[in-house]
C-alpha cells in the first residue's frame, strides 16, 4: 500500500518578536487577479513584543499597551517575480500591523471578503482604541468587571483592514467598533 500522508512541507516560519506572541486564527483569501490563483493567508492573534515584525506601511507601527492584537498577511514569491527563480517557496510579509490601545488587546478571529479585505474581531481593555464617530459603540463599556468590581473589564471589537496595494498606499483601515452587552462579558 502507498503512504497517502503529507509528502512535503510547503512552507513554515516563526512569526513574532522577543516576548510572547500567539496566533489565534487564520483565514485564506484566494486571489484570482493573476494568471494563476494564489492563496493568501492572513493571521490574527496577540503580541506582547515591542519588536513584533511589522512592515513600513503598518497602520500601527508600535506596541501601544501591554499586549496588542496583530494582523499579518503572508506574501509568496509569486508576489515578487524578481526573486521567484532563486527563492522558490520563500515567504515574506505582505503586511503586518499592530492593532490596539494602551490596555490589552487580542485578535481572536479573522475573516476575508471577496476583495481581500480582512475583518478581525477580538477583545479590548483599552479606552483609547480607535473607533469611527458613527460606530454603534464608541467607548469601552467594560462590562461586569468594570461596573461591579472596580477593575478593567473588556469589550469585543471588530475592525476592517483594507489591502489596497498601490505605489503610495498599501493599507487603510475602517476603525474599530467596540461592541458590548452590559454585564455579560
Amino acid at each position: 500500500s502507498t503512504n497517502e500522508g503529507a509528502t512535503s512541507l510547503g512552507y513554515s516560519t516563526y512569526h513574532g518578536g522577543t516576548s510572547d506572541d500567539k496566533a489565534f486564527d487564520i483565514a485564506v483569501y484566494r486571489d484570482l487577479t493573476g494568471a494563476t490563483p494564489v492563496d493568501r493567508p492572513h493571521i490574527t492573534g496577540q503580541t506582547k513584543s515591542a519588536d513584533f515584525p511589522v512592515d513600513a506601511a503598518a497602520l500601527q507601527a508600535a506596541l501601544s499597551g501591554t499586549s496588542d492584537a496583530f494582523v499579518t498577511k503572508i506574501a509568496f514569491v509569486e508576489d515578487n517575480p524578481t526573486t521567484a527563480s532563486t527563492n522558490e517557496g520563500a515567504t515574506s510579509l505582505g503586511y503586518s500591523t499592530y492593532h490596539g490601545g494602551t490596555g490589552e488587546e487580542s485578535g481572536q478571529g479573522i475573516g476575508m471578503d471577496s476583495e481581500g479585505n480582512a475583518y478581525i474581531t477580538g477583545l479590548t481593555q483599552s479606552s483609547d482604541l480607535t473607533t469611527t464617530a458613527t460606530a454603534p459603540q464608541t467607548k469601552l463599556d467594560g462590562g461586569f468587571l468594570n461596573s461591579s468590581q472596580g477593575g478593567t473589564g473588556s469589550d469585543a471589537f471588530i475592525a476592517k483592514i483594507t489591502d489596497v496595494p498601490t505605489a503610495n498606499v498599501k493599507l487603510t483601515m475602517t476603525p474599530s467598533t467596540v461592541l458590548a452587552t452590559p454585564n455579560s462579558e
